[in-house]
């Protein structure tokens, strides 16, 4: 048979988005599908670091539906990112009419279907919310004003130790790490009394596509995305086995994508950071605040060795003072006992 007598394969782009991918070759086809048409680039042969990305796409379905969009295909999908994507200049306004104007057939019945139809395209394609985006801006500024440069010059150099990654973080001093899927919540820290919360985004599959992609490269501040991936390599450092151990862990019961994140050094001076570094330094400073808890922290940190030296010299302490208590009491007791049994 010659490869005219096979039948052609379907574009995965014409697959019917109310159709869940049946199982793991058309997951791997769509995703490669995808991955070429939003970041204008061949994926590796490897697409197993994607995974965290198609379970993202896929679960915008159910946007989708709630909205009432009137898009059939994952190839309309596409085509409304790539709508906006060509008119990133525009400003969002002008964006919404022509939306309304020229593809109507993309939309909904209900009022704010451009709206809703471009919250879902640019939150595929970039993994940002557009919730405060005003209508005189364009895409691009509104991206840029999201992410500006905070560098400080003032900023006193102070490298961060090995200690400091996301493992310790969470065992040492006690924060909960929450995967986000939006970019713009990364590193984002909520803390109070009861607890310290972390986020951390973690489609890392997207932050190395769109560094080799321009459409996308150029929205984002120049460095912003290669800066992104190096947060992730000082929280996650290959290096520090328990940590990848943990990360694994976290691949197999969330579906967290952080394998790119894990193949490059990362500058351990926070001032190389010019987009993320007040948020590091910010982390940096609540877990340096954070005293452990339990024994099992005591025994972990390193952090301050004067305080631990002088906590297990209290616990050998507190350990001979009940030994000799110990020893005293039963000394005691066997005294008794014989002074008993001598007046008998």
């Amino acid at each position: 048979m010659t490869a005219s007598d096979y039948p052609p394969i379907e574009d995965p782009l014409h697959w019917s988005l109310t159709d869940r991918p049946s199982g793991p070759e058309e997951k791997q086809l769509l995703k490669a599908r995808l991955l070429l048409a939003l970041w204008t680039s061949t994926p590796g042969r490897d697409l197993r670091s994607s995974d965290a990305f198609l379970e993202y796409y896929l679960a915008q379905r159910y946007l989708i539906r709630v909205y009432g969009l009137n898009l059939q295909t994952h190839e309309d999908v596409v085509n409304l990112i790539l709508f906006i994507r060509a008119r990133s200049t525009v400003p969002r306004d002008d964006l919404l009419a022509q939306l309304n104007n020229d593809h109507w057939t993309w939309l909904g019945p209900a009022p704010q279907s451009a709206e809703h139809a471009v919250e879902i395209a640019v939150g595929i394609w970039l993994m940002v919310g557009v919730d405060d985006w005003a209508g005189s801006q364009t895409l691009q500024e509104y991206v840029a004003a999201l992410f500006p440069d905070k560098h400080d010059s003032s900023v006193v150099a102070a490298p961060v130790s090995l200690e400091f990654n996301a493992y310790n973080l969470h065992r040492i001093g006690g924060f909960d790490v929450v995967w986000t899927d939006c970019i713009q919540d990364h590193l984002s820290l909520i803390s109070d009394q009861t607890q310290k919360e972390l986020r951390v985004f973690h489609v890392a599959c997207f932050l190395q596509y769109s560094t080799y992609s321009n459409p996308s490269h150029k929205i984002f501040p120049p460095g912003f995305l290669e800066e992104t991936i190096r947060t992730l390599a000082l929280l996650f450092p290959a290096a520090h086995l328990d940590c990848r151990q943990w990360i694994q862990g976290a691949q197999e019961r969330e579906n967290v994508g952080l394998e790119a994140g894990l193949l490059l050094r990362a500058p351990r001076d926070l001032r190389n950071y010019r987009y993320w570094g007040q948020r590091l330094r910010e982390l940096k400073d609540e877990y340096d605040r954070t005293e452990p808890t339990t024994i099992r922290q005591w025994v972990l940190d390193k952090r301050k060795p004067n305080q631990r030296y002088t906590f297990w010299i209290a616990v050998a302490a507190l350990a001979l003072a009940l030994v000799f208590g110990l020893i005293q009491s039963v000394t005691g007791i066997v005294q008794a006992v014989a002074a008993v049994r001598g007046n008998g």
